[in-house]
């Protein structure tokens, strides 16, 4: 309902519908649609967090060569906000989780933990403490997930609230994951 008002612009439709299918969430391929049209016009001047949503996309859709070309960009992002006298950590936080996010999705947990692991305690921006989150959850390491789970809670973002009571219920930590269950 919220996707198809007409105020909520298609790059956000495209990337909320992203990220349920990230979730685990089935999502239909028309609410997706758009990320394919998005993903042939990127460049280093597309919006960072764009680029982390299509990203992830190409990662789902198993487009490697095109991931890693969306990796490149977002490092040559940072490259330039260096150039320009900032620290460019942001941009290369969201090419980290990228390159997370593709070793995941090709079933390298831990490798991608690897990736993330010089940015996750220093600029976990939202991609990075989403896709750390992901893939605890995915190990079953809940009692670690949580805290990345909850970074999130803020977002009102149902997915959230269903994997933070996963989370909690996985722990035993009953009344926490009733409370979260009851969002749905």
């Amino acid at each position: 309902e919220f996707l198809d008002r007409p105020q909520v612009p298609v790059p956000e439709r495209a990337c909320l519908a992203q990220a349920w299918r990230m979730f685990g969430f089935p999502v239909p391929a028309e609410r997706l649609q758009p990320l394919q049209f998005f993903a042939g016009l990127v460049n280093v001047g597309t919006v960072p967090m764009g680029l982390v949503c299509i990203g992830d996309y190409l990662a789902d859709e198993g487009r490697w060569e095109d991931h890693a070309r969306l990796i490149e960009l977002l490092d040559e992002a940072s490259r330039l906000d260096i150039e320009a006298g900032n620290p460019g950590r942001r941009q290369h936080a969201y090419a980290r989780a990228v390159e997370a996010y593709g070793l995941w999705k090709r079933g390298e947990p831990e490798a991608a933990l690897a990736a993330l692991e010089g940015v996750r305690r220093y600029v976990a921006v939202q991609p990075v403490r989403w896709t750390v989150g992901l893939i605890l959850m995915d190990l079953e390491r809940w009692d670690e997930a949580i805290p990345y789970l909850r970074s999130w809670w803020w977002e009102s973002l149902s997915f959230v609230n269903y994997d933070l009571a996963r989370a909690y219920e996985a722990t035993g930590d009953y009344e926490k994951a009733r409370k979260e269950y009851a969002f749905f």
